[in-house]
C-alpha cells in the first residue's frame, strides 16, 4: 500500500517495529523502518535520514546487503529532499554500484534517476546526461532480466504440463492392456478404434506440447518490437559462428543507431517511436541475405552479422540499409517523420565477437562524430575510415 498510496497507518507501523525489537529481529526492524521510509522521504526526509544513519551500523554488522543497500537508497534520496547534494552523491554512487555487482538492476534503477536529477539540479548537465545513460541500461537489464524470468516460468509450466499428459498417456495405456486382455475375438474391430483414438490423441498431445516449446523458444530469442533477434541471441549465434568458422574466412559486423531517437519519442511520443523501430527493422531486412543475423541490440541499436563477406561487400550492405532508411520519411497515418542512422563497420578472418563489436562501436561513435547519417569502417589497426 506504501509503493501506491505513499502513505500508512503511523500506529500499525509503531506496533510492527516494537514487535521486531521485542523479538530480537534487528534486521526485521530496521525493514520496518525502510518500509515507511518511501513514504516519509518525501514528507519528512530528515526524520528518514536520521533512521538511515541509525539503522546502517546495526546492518552493516549484519552484513544482509540487499537491506544496507535499501537504507543507503533511502539515505541518498533524503539528502537529495534536504539539499546536502554532495553527501547524496557520494551515498547514492555506492547504491548504484553495489547493485550493479548485486545484479539488482531495480535499485540500480533507481539510484541512478536520482543521481541524474541530483546532477540536474547542481547544473552539471554532462554528468546528468551520463546519469541517464546508466539509467537507460539499468532499465534495460532490469527488462531483459524480467523477461528472462517470465521465458523460464513459461517453460516450466510446459515442461509440467508434458509431464502430466505424459503420465496421463502411459494410464491410458495401461488401461488399453488390460481391456485388451478381456476382450474376446469378436471385439477386434472395437479395440482397433480405441487404440487409433488414443493414438490420435497422443499425436495431437506432441503436437500441441511442440508448437508451445516453439512458440516460447522464440519468445526467449526474438525482440518483442521488431521481431528481429534479440541481444542475447544475437551475440550468442554469432560467437558460435565465429569460433566454428573456416580457416581465414573474412566476416563483417555493422553496429548501427538511430539517430536522435531521443527527440523523435520527446516530439511525437513512445508510441510513434515504437513504430519508427518496427518500419527500420521492416527496411534493413530486405537489403540481407539469407545467411545474414540481423537483431535488435539496445533501445534504438542494431547490429547485423555478415558471415563470409568481405568490408567491401559489407559497406555496400550499410550503405543500402542507410540510404533506405533516410531517403523515405516514416509515414504514420497522417504523420511523417523523417530518420537516419549512423553505421560503423569493422571486418576480420581471425577477431572475436568481444573484438570485433568493439571495432564496430568504435567506427559507429566515429560517424556520430562526422555529422551521423554516414557509415564508417574501423580497419584492421583499430582506426574508422568514412564512407
Amino acid at each position: 500500500m506504501i509503493k501506491l498510496n505513499k502513505a500508512y497507518q503511523q500506529p500499525l507501523a509503531d506496533e510492527a517495529y516494537q514487535a521486531c525489537v521485542n523479538a530480537n529481529e534487528p534486521l526485521m526492524k530496521h525493514s520496518v523502518s525502510i518500509f515507511t521510509a518511501d513514504a516519509d522521504v518525501f514528507v519528512a526526509p530528515e526524520k528518514v535520514m536520521f533512521a538511515m544513519q541509525n539503522a546502517l551500523p546495526e546492518l552493516e554488522r549484519i552484513g544482509y546487503r540487499y537491506t544496507i543497500l535499501q537504507a543507503k537508497y533511502y539515505l541518498g534520496y533524503a539528502l537529495l529532499n534536504l539539499n546536502e547534494l554532495d553527501d547524496a552523491v557520494g551515498t547514492l554512487e555506492q547504491v548504484y554500484s553495489g547493485s550493479i555487482a548485486l545484479n539488482d538492476y531495480l535499485t540500480a534503477n533507481k539510484a541512478v534517476l536520482l543521481l541524474a536529477q541530483l546532477h540536474e539540479k547542481q547544473g552539471d548537465i554532462v554528468a546528468a546526461a551520463q546519469a541517464y545513460k546508466q539509467h537507460i541500461a539499468a532499465l534495460n537489464a532490469y527488462i531483459d532480466e524480467y523477461k528472462q524470468r517470465s521465458v523460464a516460468y513459461y517453460l516450466a509450466q510446459a515442461d509440467f504440463m508434458e509431464s502430466e499428459n505424459k503420465l496421463a498417456l502411459l494410464q491410458s495405456q495401461n488401461d488399453l492392456l488390460q481391456l485388451e486382455s478381456k476382450l474376446q475375438r469378436d471385439e477386434k474391430v472395437r479395440t482397433g478404434l480405441i487404440s487409433v483414438a488414443l493414438l490420435t490423441l497422443l499425436l495431437l498431445v506432441i503436437y500441441v506440447l511442440n508448437s508451445k516449446r516453439v512458440a516460447l523458444n522464440r519468445l526467449a530469442t526474438t525482440d518483442f518490437l521488431t521481431r528481429l533477434f534479440n541481444r542475447r541471441y544475437f551475440s550468442e549465434t554469432v560467437s558460435r559462428q565465429l569460433q566454428n568458422r573456416r580457416q581465414q574466412e573474412q566476416h563483417s559486423l555493422v553496429v548501427f543507431d538511430i539517430d536522435l531517437f531521443k527527440q523523435i519519442n520527446d516530439q511525437y511520443g513512445h508510441a510513434t517511436g515504437d513504430k519508427v523501430l518496427q518500419a527500420i527493422a521492416q527496411r534493413c531486412q530486405q537489403h540481407i541475405r539469407k545467411q545474414d543475423i540481423l537483431a535488435r541490440i539496445g533501445g534504438e541499436e542494431f547490429a547485423l552479422f555478415l558471415p563470409g563477406c568481405d568490408l567491401q561487400h559489407a559497406e555496400h550492405i550499410a550503405e543500402l540499409c542507410r540510404n533506405s532508411i533516410a531517403a523515405t520519411p516514416v509515414q504514420l497515418d497522417k504523420l511523417q517523420v523523417t530518420v537516419s542512422a549512423s553505421f560503423g563497420i569493422a571486418s576480420s578472418s581471425s577477431a572475436d565477437f568481444d573484438k570485433l563489436l568493439q571495432q564496430a562501436d568504435a567506427a559507429l561513435y566515429r560517424a556520430k562524430a562526422a555529422g551521423r547519417n554516414c557509415v564508417e569502417v574501423a580497419h584492421s589497426n583499430g582506426q574508422a575510415g568514412d564512407v
